[in-house]
This record gives structure tokens, C-alpha cells and sequence, in this order.
């Protein structure tokens, strides 16, 4: 089982997904993913900052990584990228 955040990893919720990695880590493979044009991530004009193309990052993403039976934990303008992910 795998626990991946999809939380842009801004200056003050990266601090949050650091904590929820901390402490999930020794149960779960853990990953967060940083959209692009926010948090680290350079733009990318294929993807712009609408909730489907959002959406399509996250199961790009997915694939790549061959990540398995998710958990997929999202907040704020997370909830309908992860919903239109569901």
C-alpha cells in the first residue's frame, strides 16, 4: 500500500507533508507530488492550472511511478484534482 500526497508543495504545507511522510513513512511507501507551476515545480504549458489537466497529472504520475493500491490524500483545491482522479 502506498500513501502519496497530492498537495502543491508550497513553502508552508510543504511543512505539513514533510510531517505526514515523517510519520507515515515506516507503514507506507510515501510519495508527494509538487504540480507543475507551483511549489518546485517549473511551468509546463501542456498542463495549465485547471482542476482535468490537474487531474491528468496525477494519473500521469501514477502510471509512472507504477504506484499500486493508493491512498491518495489531498486538501484545499486538492479535493476536486483527487476526485476527478477517483
Amino acid at each position: 500500500m502506498q500513501f502519496m500526497a497530492s498537495i502543491s508543495l508550497d513553502t508552508t504545507r510543504r511543512s505539513v507533508v514533510c510531517q505526514f511522510v515523517r510519520a507515515l513513512r515506516d507503514q507506507f511507501r510515501c510519495v508527494a507530488l509538487d504540480f507543475p507551476g507551483f511549489g518546485l515545480s517549473p511551468s509546463d504549458a501542456r498542463y495549465p492550472a485547471i482542476m482535468p489537466d490537474l487531474a491528468l497529472v496525477v494519473e500521469r504520475f501514477v502510471e509512472t511511478l507504477e504506484l499500486r493500491d493508493i491512498i491518495l490524500v489531498v486538501g484545499d483545491a486538492g479535493g476536486p484534482i483527487g476526485l476527478g482522479v477517483a
